[in-house]
């Protein structure tokens, strides 16, 4: 199986199992902004580069927009 294609029933299963408030929204842990799952991404709190064992640990995950996500890098947010 290919990196994209675990990294994709990981993100399906983080969804099952985090459900949207009853609005369908999760919210960026960063800016509060609200997601539908097409805007949803997934930010590793203990970064990948330096634990690239949590890649796809589900406990690992919390929901961030694209914006703070990708402006966040590495930094490690708790």
């Amino acid at each position: 199986m290919s990196e994209n294609s675990k990294w994709a029933t990981t993100r399906r299963r983080w969804i099952k199992n985090n459900p949207p408030t009853f609005e369908g929204y999760w919210h960026c842990y960063l800016c509060n902004k609200a997601m539908d799952k097409h805007d949803l991404t997934l930010d590793h709190i203990i970064p990948r580069s330096r634990r690239p064992d949590l890649r796809h640990d589900e406990s690992n995950l919390q929901p961030c927009c694209w914006t703070c996500n990708t402006s966040k890098g590495s930094k490690v947010y708790v």
